[in-house]
């Protein structure tokens, strides 16, 4: 999946990535506050998939549910950023430790630990590192900047300048000091700016299988005629929802068309271009509830 926010409203877009590449826009969701234009939002799901986080130096830390199977967010929290004397936005950043408990957030100066399984996640705040003025082999300083959370489980993090250290947390699984934030304790062969990325291969399956809770004869519940059409399309929906989003994709997965209908509807596709596409029909909670082919010609 693919999670992107819309600046300046509370919409999320979720993309499905497949083999094939990104084959649609699943699902557009709007759901707590507006998110705030910002050049530095850093983004992250967490190891088992679950969760979805962002933060940035607007809007603070922002948690969601997340449904590996539809692509759905839920249980929207938003924490905000901890009022921390002399630390700068800039340096925000977020990683989550392998076990999917901690979120840590470099703040510039510090590096501060979330316990995303309390009660009150915000009251979880434990500063786990303050920077200590070290200054690399070229004077360079060495604040808390990026963090990855790297293949043997430990989490890495960039200086936020061009030196040849890095800082890393030994133990992310465990809870307050026991961390074990190592300061400038990776010693480069030369200097660097910013931090690789490691994307987490050993996600696997779902604990339980996907499984569509669509009935199949819903899935056939969209009748188009004329098919194979030209000009126009009589669309009839038979459902009992209330507002009815039908978007037509090509063979490419590419979204081409859009629009909302009631039960029965005349569509001028006099527009599209000769070919094949699927129809699908999105009802009140943004479920898919039917699907169909079309043969334009």
């Amino acid at each position: 999946w693919i999670v992107i926010e819309e600046i300046n409203t509370n919409c999320i877009y979720a993309l499905l990535f497949t083999k094939n590449g990104v084959t649609k826009i699943k699902n557009k969701q709007c759901i707590g506050i507006k998110h705030k234009e910002s050049n530095h939002s850093r983004k992250v799901f967490t190891p088992d998939g679950r969760k979805f986080i962002t933060i940035n130096g607007y809007d603070g830390l922002k948690v969601y549910d997340f449904d590996r199977c539809r692509g759905i967010l839920s249980n929207y929290k938003n924490i905000p950023i901890p009022e921390i004397p002399d630390s700068s936005f800039w340096g925000y950043s977020v990683a989550i430790s392998s076990n999917s408990r901690f979120a840590y957030v470099t703040m510039t100066k510090y590096v501060v630990q979330f316990d995303l399984e309390a009660i009150d996640i915000a009251g979880s705040k434990v500063i786990v590192a303050t920077y200590d003025g070290f200054k690399d082999s070229f004077a360079v300083g060495t604040v808390f900047h990026l963090m990855q959370l790297g293949p043997d489980g430990k989490i890495y993090i960039s200086t936020g300048n061009s030196a040849d250290k890095l800082h890393y947390i030994e133990f992310p699984d465990l809870k307050g000091m026991a961390c074990n934030v190592r300061q400038h304790a990776l010693q480069l062969p030369t200097i660097q700016f910013g931090i690789p990325s490691f994307p987490n291969f050993r996600l696997g399956k779902a604990d339980e299988p996907c499984v569509s809770n669509v009935k199949e004869n819903e899935l056939n519940s969209v009748k188009l005629y004329p098919n194979p059409a030209r000009d126009y399309l009589i669309i009839q929906l038979e459902n009992n929802h209330s507002q009815n989003q039908v978007i037509f994709f090509d063979l490419l997965g590419r979204e081409v068309f859009k629009m909302t209908l009631q039960e029965v509807n005349k569509v001028d596709i006099s527009s599209l271009n000769d070919g094949t596409y699927t129809l699908h029909v999105f009802g009140d909670n943004n479920e898919l509830i039917g699907k169909s082919i079309l043969i334009k010609f």
